[in-house]
């Protein structure tokens, strides 16, 4: 791919992204004023570090294809990269553009294809582990009295269907038949479970990250337990909500539900509405640090030719 389609692209799909945060910000109550902005730093640089090291974790998924030998920064920098399309309208133009980048990295496109499948199927199984913590958090006939009815049965559903695809996607690894079908060749088993238990743990540290931005807003007292589910429900629900760029809108509707179980609704789409920023002003910081480190990675070569030219140019 041409750097200037391929960095037009992202930086559109940037523009995207800021464009959808401002309309969040927009949206934010008077309460913004008494929010503990120190904290809030800390929960930015702290989805920053969660940004990078989560991308990086598909050399793992790689490594479990029996794809190894890719370097971590290499992997973070192109996950990134095509991640920052996920803002364009539709829903498949971030994984096509990291089949078409990862060439880069000498990953063939089946290679590549079969990698993303993997990895969406770990990170579900990561969130759903953590979004089933809402069984033991919320007691159903509270939630029931407490918000509107097809929220109830929306949440539940989910968590039902989660349940079953825990079930059919460990049932995956083991059916040959059904990885010929998507085209997934030989699996490596323990490096799989290594990999989810991996996705598990950055999954908790995203929601005690979540923890953190509640804890920065006034008078919401949310137990720990609590926003880790809330976490996992929410970006499972913006996951499956197909066409809808990033999930926005379908997250913070979800999470604002489920916060008003502790909070005023002001109070519950204000941590909505600021976890939706850091996490759009961290994924920028993050794609543009990569993003810049491939710029000049691929620069270094190019001054070296000149160099070597130059030298040869002289020594006639």
């Amino acid at each position: 791919m041409k750097s200037w389609i391929k960095y037009g692209a992202i930086v559109s799909a940037m523009a995207f992204g800021a464009f959808a945060l401002s309309e969040q910000i927009g949206e934010l109550p008077n309460l913004i004023e008494h929010v503990h902005f120190g904290l809030l730093g800390g929960v930015l640089l702290g989805l920053l570090v969660y940004q990078i090291w989560n991308a990086s974790v598909w050399s793992e998924v790689l490594s479990s294809i029996y794809e190894t030998g890719k370097k971590r920064t290499d992997c973070a920098r192109i996950w990134l990269e095509s991640e920052s399309l996920k803002w364009l309208p539709g829903s498949v133009w971030s994984y096509g553009s990291r089949v078409v980048l990862a060439d880069e990295i000498g990953v063939t496109k089946k290679k590549a294809s079969s990698s993303i499948i993997l990895e969406l199927i770990m990170t579900n199984i990561a969130w759903a582990s953590l979004a089933l913590t809402t069984l033991f958090t919320f007691p159903v006939s509270a939630w029931f009295d407490k918000v509107e009815s097809y929220l109830n049965w929306v949440i539940f559903a989910i968590l039902g269907l989660l349940v079953f695809g825990i079930v059919v996607s460990f049932a995956f690894f083991k059916i040959k038949k059904l990885r010929a079908v998507l085209s997934i060749g030989p699996i490596d088993f323990k490096k799989c479970l290594a990999t989810i238990f991996h996705y598990i743990v950055l999954c908790v540290f995203n929601g005690l990250l979540f923890y953190g931005v509640m804890t920065a807003v006034p008078n919401v007292e949310v137990p720990v337990v609590a926003a880790l589910s809330i976490a996992g429900v929410a970006w499972l629900a913006g996951f499956w909500a197909i066409g809808i760029p990033g999930g926005i809108g379908v997250r913070e509707t979800v999470i604002v539900a489920m916060v008003c179980q502790f909070s005023s609704l002001e109070q519950a789409i204000l941590v909505a509405a600021l976890w939706r920023g850091c996490q759009m002003l961290a994924e920028v910081g993050a794609i543009s640090l990569m993003v810049g480190t491939g710029i000049i990675k691929q620069a270094k070569p190019k001054l070296k030719e000149d160099e070597s030219s130059k030298k040869e140019g002289l020594s006639y």
